[in-house]
């Protein structure tokens, strides 16, 4: 593998690979929109490096005396309970006013998920809500996740039998939830991110989910924020473009890695031209079917 960082628009200013190479995580490649990085910032490396310590994802936001500026993510990849690879996002002020990142983890007897990290920006009763809630395997959106092991897409979050802060989430404007597992020993769920965020503002174009089904990686969930409907396992990508994601996920199965890669233009329909990068995050089982979340950027 090599270093490199090809300059795309997308929802966040810097998406970025690490992967391991023998005992240590190294660079890979980014996309950003930004012609000036010709490496990730030190910032960017150091919660790379932390999440791969921890094996859970890691926030870390830039907060001013008045206000936040910027804030980071960063995803480990796991398999038999080593991390292959970490992919981080940064995303800059207009991104963190109105979403919310949250880390749920089980507590030592696995009896429940309890917050161990969030970032909520401005919406601070949200905050106060979260911190003083667990959820059972099942229970609430971090539960599914939980129970099925899989990624997982909800919306609209207000109106969600499934999500138990609707309530909450309808004061605040939260309206898509998605969900994303770390398994660690056994193939068992240490953790579930969650990331939510209004219809006007999201981590992603469009979220898909994707399974293995008899050899084969098929979409098994999508929802399309590029417009007003949200549906569930419609194909809203040109033939040539899901053919591409297809391969992609492929790749991330078999190598055991994330894969962050720019969307050639040839490939775009003109209803697809604000699309530019694909995230294909794994969720890598060692006994059943494994995963993937894809996030399609702008």
């Amino acid at each position: 593998m090599y270093s490199s960082i090809e300059k795309v628009k997308s929802n966040a200013d810097f998406i970025g690979l690490w992967y391991r190479d023998n005992d240590r995580m190294v660079f890979s490649s980014a996309i950003s929109d930004r012609m000036s990085w010709e490496k990730p910032t030190e910032e960017c490396d150091q919660i790379a490096h932390e999440a791969a310590r921890n094996k859970s994802p890691v926030i870390r936001s830039d907060e001013t005396q008045f206000d936040f500026t910027t804030f980071l993510l960063a995803i480990p990849i796991l398999s038999q309970n080593v991390v292959k690879s970490v992919v981080v996002f940064r995303f800059l002020e207009s991104m963190i006013r109105l979403t919310a990142l949250e880390v749920w983890n089980l507590v030592e007897d696995r009896a429940d998920l309890e917050l161990s990290d969030g970032c909520y920006g401005h919406l601070h009763h949200f905050r106060e809500v979260s911190q003083n809630v667990r959820f059972q395997i099942g229970i609430g959106l971090p539960g599914m996740t939980w129970k099925t092991a899989m990624p997982r897409l909800l919306q609209p979050l207000s109106t969600s039998e499934e999500f138990i802060r609707a309530d909450d989430a309808r004061q605040v404007g939260l309206e898509i939830g998605v969900g994303f597992p770390i398994l660690g020993e056994h193939d068992e769920v240490q953790s579930v991110l969650l990331m939510l965020s209004p219809n006007r503002l999201t981590f992603a174009e469009e979220f898909q989910v994707w399974r293995e089904e008899q050899d084969r990686f098929r979409m098994s969930d999508s929802l399309n924020c590029r417009n007003k409907r949200h549906p569930v396992a419609e194909n809203h990508c040109s033939l040539k473009l899901q053919a591409v994601i297809e391969d992609l996920v492929a790749e991330a199965m078999i190598q055991q890695t994330i894969v962050v890669e720019k969307i050639p233009a040839s490939l775009l329909t003109e209803e697809e031209r604000d699309l530019s990068g694909i995230v294909v995050m794994p969720v890598l089982r060692g006994v059943g079917a494994s995963s993937a979340l894809v996030l399609l950027t702008n």
